[in-house]
């Protein structure tokens, strides 16, 4: 955002909005008493679109934090989140806890959301429904090292899978990644396998890029 964070100037903070996935020492806390703690720090804040979020999420907000069920508590906690409209969005495992309506409902607002100008979420997940509706990019960090840095279309057309008219020969071929069968390989270097076969005339009748799932689990080993 261009500022700098190591002044007196903390003005900052009021663009940036975070949903951990639990809020620590505020369960003696109801829901209304949460969102006029949160709300008056917020100058953008869209009390319209928290109220949206409440009611579709079916909240109670005179009942307390920590007497509310885990899937209760995400919602109420993305309604915060999402409300303070900031400018950068950083979610922990946003819809861990939410069930499969409420995870669809959340996606929705959240592209709403990023529709309405130009917005930034920085997202941390392990639900690939998730990566797929949200992520542009794609960051893996393995114990606090970043180990790399992908666009997310490119990365699922990364890989791809062969399947061939004969069996694959006994020796590894160029871009080899994993074998599902006899007849069937998949690579991470498709333009240099489909160059070996072209040039050992092995012939195969099909071809597609893997899932982005499939993907990830590959760039992962």
């Amino acid at each position: 955002m261009g500022s700098n964070t190591n002044q007196e100037d903390e003005a900052w903070k009021k663009q940036i909005a975070y949903q951990p996935q639990t809020l620590v020492a505020y369960d003696s806390f109801t829901g209304n008493e949460l969102l006029q703690l949160f709300s008056r720090w917020y100058p953008t804040w869209d009390q319209e679109l928290f109220e949206e979020m409440i009611g579709t999420f079916e909240v109670s907000l005179n009942k307390k934090y920590g007497k509310m069920s885990q899937g209760n508590q995400q919602k109420l906690l993305a309604a915060l989140t999402l409300a303070k409209n900031a400018k950068l969005l950083i979610l922990d495992e946003p819809t861990a806890s939410m069930d499969i309506l409420s995870k669809k409902r959340y996606m929705d607002f959240l592209i709403k959301w990023m529709e309405r100008e130009e917005k930034t979420i920085l997202i941390s997940t392990h639900q690939m429904e998730d990566i797929r509706k949200l992520a542009d990019y794609l960051v893996f960090i393995n114990h606090g090292k970043l180990i790399g840095h992908y666009d997310k279309d490119q990365l699922g057309q990364q890989y791809k899978q062969f399947w061939l008219t004969e069996d694959l020969p006994a020796f590894p071929i160029p871009g080899e990644m994993e074998r599902k069968g006899a007849r069937s390989v998949t690579s991470h270097s498709p333009l240099e396998t489909e160059a070996f076969f072209q040039r050992e005339n092995i012939q195969w009748h099909t071809d597609e890029f893997v899932e982005l799932e499939e993907a990830v689990t590959y760039l992962l080993k």
